[in-house]
């Protein structure tokens, strides 16, 4: 009666044996990226700065010194010198309007026209340009930009568009300047937008741009050189974080992306500068050296790519 006892209790331990004698075989991960010498801003909370990271396929293998992670590196690794860069999870935006901007690239530019007369210039040379009966739209124009400051009239661009109906938008999609020939074809709604994210196009597509506006609370007309509600400033770290963390967090995503931690994509960035230690005011004009997404070079700033 003893024996199915014995039985049992051997059972478990067979299992385990051989769990571990499985364990010993399996191929440990092996990192065919390394970034080393860095200085790596996971976003995670457990370790939140590292000198190096290490890419294994699509994914971050681990974060750390650069002698460990150099350890985990595969035969014809590739290994990336940065010599003291700042590293960064790969940018979100949380709020785009992609198609409205792509648009906007192919149609009239509007933005820095500076007054009437060159507003309405530029609708006329564009419109030369345009098939007959093809419409004119987006421009993004603003109206505070001019000298004087005012309001444009379908009058102003009604002689220069006598052939295409034109429905241009101010740059934050609340006011819609039509001619007379649009008022005659169709009824027009004027669009709105709602703050979060960079909101492109109706403000500027960047995110170096961005966490600038973010930390500095400077408006890129220059007229609020200490900042426009200077209280609602943020740091550089949570500037980061929300476009990194946050916006992944906004799409669901942020248990697979939007920060530098084991399993989850390597969308990486590398910054000529560290924007941590410089002057804040500087922000907005740093390069972005190279870019990572699922752990593919995609972009480099520099002609010469990193050596396996």
């Amino acid at each position: 009666m003893r024996v199915p006892s014995t039985i049992i209790v051997a059972l478990p331990i067979t299992l385990a044996s051989f769990a571990f004698s499985q364990a010993q075989t399996a191929p440990l991960p092996v990192a065919d990226l390394v970034l080393v010498h860095g200085k790596v801003w996971t976003g995670s909370p457990a370790m939140p700065e590292a000198e190096s990271v290490a890419v294994s396929g699509e994914t971050i293998l681990a974060a750390g010194a650069s002698d460990a992670m150099l350890k985990l590196a595969a035969p014809g690794a590739t290994i990336v010198e940065l010599n003291g860069r700042r590293v960064l999870p790969g940018f979100n935006d949380a709020h785009v309007h992609l198609t409205w901007g792509g648009e906007q690239l192919v149609s009239v530019h509007l933005t820095d026209a500076s007054s009437q007369a060159e507003f309405r210039a530029r609708i006329a040379a564009f419109a030369k340009t345009a098939p007959e009966g093809a419409w004119i739209v987006h421009g993004s124009w603003d109206h505070e930009r001019w000298t004087p400051v005012a309001l444009p009239t379908h009058q102003l661009i009604d002689d220069v568009t006598p052939d295409n109906p034109v429905a241009v938008t101010r740059t934050d999609g609340h006011m819609l300047l039509a001619n007379a020939l649009a008022k005659r074809l169709a009824g027009i709604d004027s669009g709105a937008t709602v703050a979060f994210g960079s909101d492109w196009p109706v403000a500027p597509l960047s995110p170096l741009i961005g966490i600038y506006a973010a930390v500095t609370r400077r408006t890129i007309d220059g007229k609020n050189p200490n900042g426009w509600q200077p209280q609602q400033e943020v740091t550089v770290a949570e500037a980061v974080k929300a476009y990194t963390y946050g916006a992944a967090y906004a799409e669901g995503e942020e248990q697979v992306k939007g920060t530098l931690e084991p399993g989850k994509l390597a969308d990486i960035i590398v910054l000529a500068e560290d924007i941590f230690s410089i002057d804040p005011i500087r922000i907005q004009d740093v390069k972005v050296d190279s870019t990572y997404l699922g752990g593919q070079l995609i972009y480099q700033r520099d002609a010469s790519p990193a050596k396996p």
